[in-house]
């Protein structure tokens, strides 16, 4: 089993960052825990600027309203990093209100990120593919863990990537450059002969469980506040300090408006706000019908 003093998401899903935690080895919210991305050496390049002008409010485009585990939000495309941010921005309430709140959130992980990152010796980095998108290769993979030890050089930094394998249920290591692990299995979520934005998690939590650790070096209060905030993160769309009661009322009087905009979207009476997708090669996949 290997020890190391930090485990991050790179991306590409929530799933990675949902199997951390699950997993045991990650701690802490970290700035790419919950954001969308087609391209790992993309997003290794924002990381090794230091998030330079990455969250800049001009360069936040909607895309859709979508309902997405709970929370009702609306999904916005940076289009200077490509990133998607789908669970962040909330319905119903304007964007020039939410952005301030949501970016001061950001820059505080970032903030606890690189002081972390910059501070440890051992570090794992996991990136899941998006599952309609194309596998990187592996000279890719070996160029992104170079571009990260050049930014966080006191570092040995392994990259941990997961693809998808159809048919495949248990993910299995492998080193396929020196630094670079591969686990593939089939996560996808097919409904309908659709591919779902969500993945199955669970196979790579396991595979994470049995062979990497990351001790728990935090401090009573630090476990405290990351404990309130994990209980706290999924209510917080229905209202915080709202009642059970309320927030399921909340929960399902949202669904029932969102039902009857879908009929008025269906007989042109409503402009839908944008496409479910966030980029054209998924548009152009999903109406393709593969």
């Amino acid at each position: 089993m290997k020890e190391y003093d930090l485990a991050f998401s790179l991306g590409s899903l929530c799933g990675v960052s949902q199997a951390l935690r699950a997993a045991g080895l990650q701690y802490a919210s970290y700035p790419l825990d919950w954001l969308g991305s087609r391209d790992i050496r993309r997003v290794t390049k924002v990381v090794a600027g230091n998030f330079d002008k990455w969250f800049e409010k001009e360069d936040f485009q909607l895309v859709d309203v979508w309902h997405s585990s709970g929370f009702d939000t609306r999904a916005y495309l940076n289009t200077r990093t490509d990133f998607g941010f789908s669970h962040e921005f909330p319905d119903f309430m304007p964007f020039d209100e939410s952005f301030p709140r949501i970016r001061e959130t950001y820059e505080r992980r970032v903030a606890r990120f690189l002081k972390r990152a910059d501070s440890v010796r051992r570090v794992l980095a996991v990136f899941m593919e998006m599952p309609v998108m194309p596998r990187t290769p592996v000279e890719a993979l070996a160029e992104v863990r170079r571009t990260l030890m050049e930014r966080f050089p006191k570092a040995e930094i392994d990259l941990l990537y997961v693809g998808v394998e159809p048919g495949k249920k248990v993910p299995e290591l492998a080193e396929v450059a020196p630094g670079v692990l591969t686990a593939d299995y089939d996560y996808r979520k097919i409904v309908g002969g659709e591919t779902l934005h969500y993945v199955e998690w669970g196979p790579l939590a396991a595979l994470l469980r049995a062979n990497f650790r990351v001790p728990d070096t935090r401090t009573e209060e630090e476990k405290l506040d990351f404990s309130r905030f994990e209980k706290t993160s999924a209510d917080r769309r229905w209202g915080p300090d709202k009642s059970r009661f309320r927030r399921w009322l909340n929960k399902h009087l949202y669904k029932t408006y969102r039902s009857i905009e879908q009929v008025l979207i269906r007989r042109g009476l409503v402009e839908k706000d944008g496409p479910f997708w966030f980029w054209p090669e998924w548009r152009e996949w999903k109406g393709a019908g593969k």
